[in-house]
């Protein structure tokens, strides 16, 4: 049972990593560029873009939250094959095969976002979207109440939105 539970929290990881890394590479020039063959996708993820803070706070508690559980069950599994080993040992093993599979999941993620970012964020953003509003609405109002008592420090991660060259050019024309 733990392994099969295991498995759905990689997968479920993987899927969110490739939505995050696909909603981290959108940009308001390709927006454009998509608009042109699709009004009402272009719209979806112009609206979705708007809420770019919120969105990738939800993604990397849901990432943070997917990491904690597959160690877990990594940790279980050991117990459950009755390896004979030191705690210390096994949660070095956990987050040895942990970083091992993030580092997988990033060049797949590269990979398969190459063609296919779109349709995964087509379908992963209504879930995320509806879990903006509702299950994470405490978490997105006291983000805002901090952005609000700190107006400088606009991101959590410290930078700024950077805009790509396609939007500045298109700015200028």
């Amino acid at each position: 049972m733990s392994f099969e539970i295991l498995c759905a929290a990689c997968a479920g990881f993987f899927w969110l990593f490739c939505a995050w890394k696909g909603f981290s590479g959108l940009s308001r020039g390709r927006i454009r560029r998509i608009e042109t063959e699709n009004k009402e996708l272009a719209r979806k993820l112009d609206d979705w873009l708007e809420h770019q803070n919120e969105i990738n706070v939800i993604f990397g508690l849901l990432v943070f939250f997917l990491i904690a559980f597959t160690g877990m069950g990594i940790l279980q599994i050991s117990y459950d094959l009755k390896i004979e080993a030191s705690v210390l040992l096994r949660i070095t093993a956990c987050c040895g095969i942990i970083l091992l599979f993030l580092i997988f999941c990033g060049g797949m993620a590269r990979i398969i976002n190459n063609s296919a970012d779109i349709k995964i964020l087509q379908i992963t953003m209504p879930v995320i979207s509806l879990l903006r509003i509702t299950l994470f609405r405490p978490v997105i109002s006291l983000m805002h109440a901090v952005e609000k008592r700190f107006p400088g420090c606009r991101r959590l991660d410290g930078t700024e939105i950077k805009s790509s060259a396609e939007d500045e050019i298109m700015s200028l024309v």
